[in-house]
Parts: C-alpha cells; sequence; structure tokens
C-alpha cells in the first residue's frame, strides 16, 4: 500500500509562515527547507487542547536535532507544548553514556563541542546551557528537565532496555509518542521493539540514518513502526496516513492490556482530560499545591487555588529555612530513586524560578550529616557503603573535611551532599503561586478554608467556613497538607500529623562561622538575615500548637548531643523565637500522589474477598475503587521539598494525561491506596 507523508499539524493556530531552517555541519542535524506547516487537529484530540507533541529518541546524537526542531516551533506557535524522552544510552553504563551525552554539549569544552556550537542558533544554546545548569547525573531512571518557561520537558535516561520500557504506563489503550528517533550505534532487541510500538501512536514511524534503515527495517518487521529517512529535524514532524496491518495492530493492543492491566489496583489515567476552559480545584497552597499549580499553569491546565491564609506558604511551609537532601537508605530501593529525582528536580525549580525574577532566599551550601551514637554512625556507614552513589549526590567526609566545610569543629566522620543546601519554603510557595498567577492559568483565592467537600452529579462544590460555595469542579486536588485527613472522603488515609517546632536563633559566638547545613540528631542552618534555625521537635497527634519552652531547649540539647566535643554551641542565648507547623507523614516516607480511594466501598467489597487465592486474584485484576475526580497530594513528611516539587508534577502530568518521569513500580508505592492494595493483591487480611 502507498504511503502518504502529513506532516503533524497542532490545533489553535492560523500561522503557515515557514520557520527558518538552522544549518549544520553534521548530517543528523541538517533540516531541510519544508516548510513547518500547522499541525492537525485530529492528530492531537485526544490531549489537552490539541497543543502537545511528544517525540522520543535513542542515542546522545539526538539532542541537538530535538532542540533544534523547538527553535524552529517555538516563536510560531506559542501554545504549543513539547514533551521529549530522551534515552541516552550509547554505553553499557550510566555514567559512561553521560559522558557521550555531555561531549555533544556546545558547554562541554570539547572540540567537539565546540564545532558543533558555531552552528547552534542562541535559542539552542541557552536549551543547552538551561539542561547543564540543571545538573544531569548519572543516576537511576528519569531525570526530569523543564525548559524554556515550561514549554519544553526533556525526560532524559541514561539506560534503553526492554525493562525500563515496560516500566513506562501508557494511557488507556493509546500511545504516547509521535515519532521514535533512533541515532544510536547498537541496533534494538525485538523485546525493545515491542515495547517502542506499544508506547507509540498508531501513525508513529521510527526515523533513522539511511545507513541504518535496511538493518532496522528487518528487524520492525510487523510492528506497525515505518522506517523513515532522517534528513532533519523538520522530519520529526512527519506521520503515516495509513492503517495498521492487522498483526501489529493485535500485538500493541495486547501489550497495552497487559501494561493496564498491571496497574488496575493502582488507579491511573481514569478520568478525561478537561477542556481549555475548565479548571482543577486546589486545596492548599504549601509546597504540594503551590508547585501542583505552577505545574499546570506550564501545561496551560487552569487551576483554581483555595488557600486558608493570606498567602501562600504560611502552614507547615512556613519556615524560615529548610533543609533540602535526599532521604537515601543503604537498599537498593524505589525511594532513593524517587529522592535522588526528586531532590535534582527541586534543585531546578528553585534556580529556574530564581532566574525568572522571583527572589527565594536560598543557599545550596551542601549538608553535613553525621551520627551522634553508634547506632546513627552504622546506619550512615551502611548507607555510605550500600550504594556506588554519584559524588555530587553523596560522598563520605572525614572529621577533618567535615571541619573545613562546616567552618566549626565537627569531630565526627559523616556524609556530605554537596549539592543540598537550604531554602525558604514559604518563598519558593509564593514564588510558584505568583508564577501561575501571572501566566493567567491560576485564580488564586486568599482567606478560604474550606470546611467540606461533595459530589453533586458528576462534579465536586466546595463550601467554605464563611458560607461561600465554589464549583462546580471535575476534578479537585486536596493538597491542604495537615488538614488532609479532616474531610470525610479522605479521614482513613494512612498519614499521621507530627508537631515541629523549629527555633530561630540570632547568629552569635561562633555560629558565624558555620557555612553549610548540618544534620545530626538536630539541624542547625547557616545564617540568613541574621537568624539559624534549629531543630526540630517531633511530637505525633499534637493536642496544640503553642510555643514550647520545653521544645525550644531540647532543639538545643539535640545540638549539644550531636556535637558533644565542640563547644561553638556552649551558652548559645535562645531567646522566644520559634515557629511551629505540623507535617504529615507516612510510615513508609513515600509521599501520597494520585486518585482518592474509597475506603468505604472497598471496605465492603473486602467483606465478599479475603484470605484466598481467588481474592487475591480479584483485587489483582479489578480496578480500585475510588472517588471519581478527587485527588491527593501529600503526606510530605519532613523532606517535602525533596520530593513535593517531582511529586506535584507526576500528578499534573496524570491529570494531562501526558507521560510520567516515573515507571509503575515507584506508581505503586506513592498511590494513596498503596497501605490497602499491597495486602489485598496477595491474599492478606487487612
Amino acid at each position: 500500500m502507498p504511503v502518504k507523508q502529513e506532516q503533524l499539524r497542532p490545533s489553535g493556530s492560523e500561522n503557515t509562515q515557514t520557520c527558518s531552517q538552522n544549518p549544520t555541519s553534521v548530517e543528523t542535524t541538517q533540516a531541510p527547507t519544508a516548510t513547518l506547516a500547522p499541525y492537525q487537529q485530529i492528530r492531537f484530540g485526544d490531549k489537552p487542547f490539541g497543543r502537545q507533541i511528544c517525540l522520543a529518541a535513542v542515542g546522545s546524537e539526538a539532542l541537538l536535532p530535538l532542540l533544534q526542531l523547538w527553535s524552529q516551533l517555538r516563536q510560531d506557535y506559542p501554545k504549543l507544548v513539547l514533551q521529549l524522552l530522551l534515552f541516552a544510552a550509547d554505553k553499557d553504563s550510566r555514567a559512561e553514556s553521560l559522558k557521550v551525552l555531555q561531549s555533544k554539549l556546545p558547554l562541554g569544552q570539547t572540540t567537539e563541542a565546540t564545532a558543533s556550537a558555531e552552528h547552534q542558533t542562541s535559542e539552542v544554546i541557552s536549551l543547552l546551557a538551561e539542561l547543564q545548569a540543571g545538573k544531569p547525573l548519572a543516576i537511576p531512571g528519569c531525570q526530569r528537565f523543564v525548559l524554556d518557561g515550561g514549554r519544553l520537558t526533556l525526560d532524559l535516561y541514561l539506560e534503553f532496555d526492554a525493562t525500563l520500557l515496560k516500566e513506562l504506563p501508557g494511557v488507556n489503550h493509546n500511545g504516547w509518542i509521535d515519532n521514535w528517533l533512533w541515532l544510536a550505534e547498537p541496533l534494538p532487541s525485538q523485546a525493545e521493539v515491542w515495547q517502542m510500538a506499544r508506547l507509540a501512536k498508531d501513525y508513529a514511524s521510527l526515523l533513522c540514518l539511511p545507513s541504518k534503515r535496511s538493518a532496522l527495517a528487518s528487524i520492525m518487521v510487523n510492528s506497525g513502526l515505518n522506517i523513515v529517512d532522517f534528513n532533519g529535524p523538520a522530519a520529526l514532524l512527519l506521520t503515516q496516513q495509513t492503517e495498521l496491518e492487522p498483526i501489529a495492530k493485535a500485538e500493541r493492543l495486547a501489550l497495552r492490556r497487559q501494561s493496564n492491566a498491571r496497574l488496575a489496583p493502582w488507579p491511573l489515567y481514569r478520568e478525561s482530560t478537561l477542556a481549555a476552559d475548565e479548571s482543577i480545584a486546589i486545596i492548599g497552597a504549601g509546597v504540594a499545591g503551590s508547585q501542583l499549580a505552577l505545574s499546570l499553569a506550564e501545561r496551560h491546565q487552569p487551576s483554581q487555588v483555595f488557600c486558608s491564609e493570606e498567602n501562600a506558604g504560611q502552614s507547615a511551609s512556613g519556615n524560615r529555612q529548610g533543609a533540602l537532601y535526599p532521604l537515601l537508605t543503604p537498599e537498593t530501593s524505589e525511594l532513593n530513586t524517587l529522592f535522588q529525582q526528586g531532590f535534582l528536580f527541586s534543585r531546578r525549580r528553585i534556580t529556574a524560578l530564581v532566574a525568572a525574577g522571583f527572589d527565594i532566599a536560598h543557599d545550596f551550601c551542601g549538608v553535613l550529616h553525621t551520627g551522634f551514637d553508634e547506632r546513627s554512625r552504622t546506619r550512615l556507614n551502611k548507607i555510605a557503603e550500600g550504594q556506588n552513589w554519584h559524588p555530587d549526590i553523596l560522598r563520605r567526609v572525614n572529621n577533618f573535611e567535615a571541619t573545613e566545610l562546616a567552618g566549626l569543629d565537627i569531630k565526627e566522620d559523616g556524609l556530605f551532599y554537596p549539592l543540598g543546601g537550604w531554602v525558604c519554603p514559604r518563598a519558593l510557595c509564593r514564588a510558584a503561586i505568583q508564577y501561575a498567577v501571572e501566566s493567567t492559568y491560576c485564580d488564586f483565592q486568599r482567606r478560604t478554608h474550606i470546611s467540606e467537600i461533595s459530589r453533586e452529579g458528576s462534579h465536586w462544590w466546595l463550601s467554605a467556613t464563611d458560607g461561600r460555595r465554589f464549583g462546580p469542579f471535575k476534578k479537585l486536588v486536596l493538597a491542604s497538607g495537615a488538614s488532609l485527613t479532616a474531610l470525610p472522603q479522605t479521614s482513613a488515609l494512612p498519614a499521621s500529623p507530627f508537631r515541629g517546632q523549629v527555633s530561630e536563633v540570632a547568629t552569635q559566638g561562633g555560629l558565624r562561622a558555620l557555612k553549610t547545613v548540618l544534620c545530626a540528631k538536630g539541624y542547625l542552618t547557616p545564617a540568613w538575615e541574621g537568624i539559624h534555625c534549629l531543630g526540630a521537635s517531633y511530637v505525633k497527634d499534637p493536642e496544640q500548637l503553642a510555643y514550647s519552652d520545653v521544645e525550644q531547649r531540647e532543639n538545643l540539647q539535640k545540638i549539644a548531643m550531636s556535637y558533644p566535643d565542640a563547644d561553638w554551641h556552649q551558652g548559645l542565648v535562645m531567646g522566644q523565637g520559634a515557629r511551629v507547623g505540623v507535617r504529615m507523614v507516612t510510615r513508609d516516607h513515600f509521599p501520597m500522589l494520585g486518585q482518592a480511594p474509597d475506603v468505604e466501598a472497598l471496605m465492603q467489597v473486602y467483606q465478599q474477598h479475603q484470605h484466598t487465592p481467588e481474592s487475591a486474584r480479584y483485587w489483582q485484576q479489578t480496578p480500585a475503587p475510588v472517588h471519581p475526580g478527587l485527588y491527593v497530594l501529600g503526606g510530605l513528611g519532613s523532606r517535602g521539598l525533596s520530593t513535593g516539587p517531582l511529586a506535584a508534577d507526576i500528578l499534573a502530568s496524570e491529570l494531562c494525561h501526558q507521560p510520567l518521569p516515573v515507571g509503575s513500580t515507584l506508581l505503586q508505592r506513592l498511590n494513596p491506596n498503596r497501605m490497602w492494595m499491597r495486602k489485598l493483591i496477595k491474599g492478606k487480611a487487612l
């Protein structure tokens, strides 16, 4: 059957002018002289507003063509959003693959990079600089980079195999990817080909260099991915107007059903996307709610944020300074993956907002973590020895190095997080909200305490304590921090409130020399505006939130117990400067994000399906009960600065039906229903 090629056309644009082409000296990045016409509405009808393209590429050589394509599209299509998945897996190890990728960057200072830079536009150079500043590291999983003011999302993987691809969830029975680009030297395996086909849209092609066409064609037989010569960035916009062969269609459908079946206990993409004029309601404007509003605004998805205080970040997120560093364990675990990815994403968020002109007090001065007794020292040693940590994430230091890094006499070996530091949480929250509001995609409701939510028909209505009602909303997100379990719909969520009093002490004596965040039995930050933060207490199910003299003294005692042989903390005058907040903590230290479980319905079904192999199969195969249109984003605990921004971006991706930066296994650990479903799918009693 003859194949007709058309260019993808995004909706909402009547601009048909020819975009300028970028000449280059290498075959893989030469742009053709064809016009980049507007994209067809029909091709993106299943995406929000029909204005998103998703491209995936294998091989570091693909980075420049992808960025060149975006530089040609960004001005002519101001409402277009581009999602890129780059599998820069050119070598057997992540570290070696990262070296290959960095050699392609004009900032890499290599001869090859310098020569390449001479042929790039200022837009491409700017994107490469932004990518480089985002600190790509050789770590497991996906590293998400939100570039160009949120319009370009790059998900970077330093590995590529069928197991990784199998972990990436699809949406219902459709694919994500509009086209694949293969610029890697080795050829894909048959298993990898079928997973590539599963993730691709039915009209997608695989573009490659002419020299690879014959070899790839023999592997791609029956996959439905048409092989097309890659002769420049604009070729990535071509689609194939032909029906899939029956065998390819059947195989893709089977693979997608298998993938979706594995996620039956873990609700994902169950709700349809919203129209351009429909808002998502968000209750809460701390780290979780403000970052979600920001992530939605970047996707051109309107939101309405309800804040019970005058400004964002006045509750648990209102501390002057919060430590930013990952929570790591000795074992290979999803927790390590989440915290490394989340910690780096938070740094990028802070850096990007500051670059956009927002005033966010912060200092990436590093975090020094030391033991204070035999048990804690043993634990830190196990963490250091348990994994081959990237030195920019974690490295061991002896007591002499610790003293040099801190600027104070430490007298303890420890762990140093070079990229860590501190940030003002409330400033981060307010910057995120202000960004979203100024983008015109966020309506911020101050002094609006939502005390009740109700489902009426297919919509949610919100009732405030002053009698006002808000609605209707098809989608509602509870990001309300300590109030997460205050509503009947979420009262059973397994998250516990912990009171934390953070002391604020004026810089004095030896404290003036502190250069990095200290963490042991307690923590201590370097001075900002002459004030250090010291803490914090940790009281479960607090009865009151008033200032406590006892906890103020205990915070100082924690520092004294952490560094008993030092004299710089002796004689400190504490005063009564302090701040009290409540953090919602989960037992497994994972945050909660996703559709809210209907626990009452779950318990009713549980009466008929429990304690047998047949019941286990039922729970494995049956979609878990949920509250339609109701979502949860919370349980961030004491490390919310390290996970909150990424958690919000994951949820925004789900709400807008976009690819996620995490795999299915990690999604299970993040789902709000995990404490119940992990037992039920094994046939265990609740």
